[in-house]
């Protein structure tokens, strides 16, 4: 119920930050973009889903903001499970563009969550076993680019996050845009 709990919390916030960056007064032409991908961390060496979204916020489009959760696949293991999941709010300045390409730097927060969930059989203790979780907040510094196509973005991103979670994450997919322009 617990790990329940955790996911609604976590795709609410989701959720919520999506919903602002829809509602935001689109009078600059911003164009939101929403996407999905795949992602992986060097530490954990797992792969993950990425969901996210960015909207230009300032200088014209060259500044952005940026929000992502990343579900990395859960391990598990002889009686237990862990299971890591991410939330990254950055800020991407583009400081390379092309007709189709564009480059940028990342930076930003990072709330990593790392649940640890164990039950052991022991005869004489019936459901005997113990969960554990710890949530760290970190820094996110990295880089990424995107390639125009006709139905939407394709991007990539390379991320070193900054925590007790320390980790490389390397993320790809696509991004759809939504009204206005790029």
């Amino acid at each position: 119920m617990r790990n329940c709990t955790t996911y609604i919390r976590t795709s609410l916030l989701v959720l919520s930050i999506l919903g602002f960056l829809a509602i935001r007064p689109m009078a600059a032409q911003a164009q939101l973009q929403v996407g999905a991908g795949l992602a992986f961390g060097t530490e954990i060496e797992k792969i993950g889903l990425q969901l996210n979204a960015n909207l230009p916020v300032a200088q014209e489009g060259k500044i952005r903001g940026a929000a992502d959760v990343i579900f990395f696949l859960k391990d598990d293991f002889g009686s237990g499970s862990t299971r890591l999941w991410t939330i990254n709010l950055n800020g991407h300045y583009i400081f390379m563009t092309t007709e189709e390409f564009l480059v940028y730097a990342l930076g930003g927060i990072n709330i990593a969550n790392y649940t640890i969930k164990s039950d052991f059989d022991i005869p004489e203790i019936p459901g005997f076993g113990f969960d554990a979780s710890s949530t760290e907040l970190g820094l996110n510094v990295g880089a990424g680019g995107e390639y125009g196509m006709p139905f939407g973005n394709l991007y990539g991103e390379v991320k070193y996050v900054l925590s007790d979670f320390d980790q490389l994450v390397i993320s790809a997919g696509i991004r759809i845009p939504i009204g206005g322009s790029r």
